[in-house]
């Protein structure tokens, strides 16, 4: 069984798996829905932006999951988040270890604790749940400041106190953890010396295009190593991935021309 909690502002009711977004980036969390190889997947849409309905959302997915559990006997449980979906995948693995219940494979997009709602000490997660066995995050780096007050590292450790080990940082924004490249918002500037050198307010899309396929690799390659994913959510690099990881955190000049970079031909990923 997969499930798989969207980030923050994907509330509708439907399944969205071919949502795109404007400059066509696709969540990958709905990625890894769509290619999943259980017999049940459930994608959750996310909470609202005051984070209001998450206690619901967990509900909800509590409901599918003690709704399907008997129905394929022996079946392990995967679960996917992003942003503060991943932090509701680790409320909803709380709440199964209070059930004596294991997560096999949690794989997490740049988790925040953003929550206002969940308050129970059972079902709100002070980090990674120990009944989670398998856990991997990939998560943005300090350094390129993309969401600076939300910059919480949430789920870096086991609840137990130790330190995450299977874990990456990653040199873009938010969004392209997230599966959105070059689409963070306005209010998520990076900071002055990780923009792009032509517009200081832009995420440079080297570093964007090489977070998006890093983030998508890491959590995917694991997946498909456990019998969860068909594929990969991610072919070949992109135009432009930085190979030297020394320059992941470097402000060079990437070589196009400005009118490259505002008509969205460089570092576009290959999806």
């Amino acid at each position: 069984m997969l499930i798989g909690f969207e980030g923050t502002g994907w509330t509708g009711e439907n399944d969205l798996r071919n949502y795109k977004g404007p400059k066509g980036g696709r969540s990958f969390v709905h990625m890894v829905i769509c290619r999943s190889k259980s017999r049940l997947s459930k994608y959750i849409p996310g909470p609202n932006v005051g984070g209001t309905n998450c206690s619901k959302i967990l509900d909800k997915a509590l409901d599918y999951y003690f709704d399907n559990k008997d129905k394929i006997k022996n079946d392990k449980l995967s679960l996917v988040g992003y942003s503060r979906g991943a932090y509701l995948a680790m409320c909803f693995a709380k709440v199964l270890f209070t059930f004596n219940e294991e997560v096999f494979y949690m794989g997490l997009f740049d988790s925040v604790s953003r929550d206002v709602t969940i308050n129970d000490s059972k079902r709100r997660a002070y980090g990674i749940p120990m009944n989670v066995r398998h856990c991997f995050h990939a998560y943005r780096s300090p350094t390129i400041g993309s969401r600076k007050w939300t910059m919480d590292y949430f789920g870096q450790k086991w609840e137990s106190g130790e330190e995450l080990k299977t874990k990456i940082e990653l040199p873009g924004s938010h969004a392209a953890i997230g599966g959105f490249p070059n689409e963070a918002g306005p209010g998520d500037g990076p900071s002055h010396l990780q923009g792009d050198p032509n517009y200081i307010n832009k995420f440079h899309p080297q570093k964007e295009a090489t977070a998006w396929w890093e983030a998508g690799n890491y959590i995917s390659k694991y997946a498909v190593h456990f019998d969860i994913l068909h594929t990969s959510l991610v072919n070949g690099k992109p135009d432009g991935y930085l190979e030297d990881k020394s320059a992941w955190y470097k402000a060079q000049p990437p070589n196009i021309k400005p009118s490259d970079y505002w008509n969205g031909e460089y570092g576009k990923p290959k999806m």
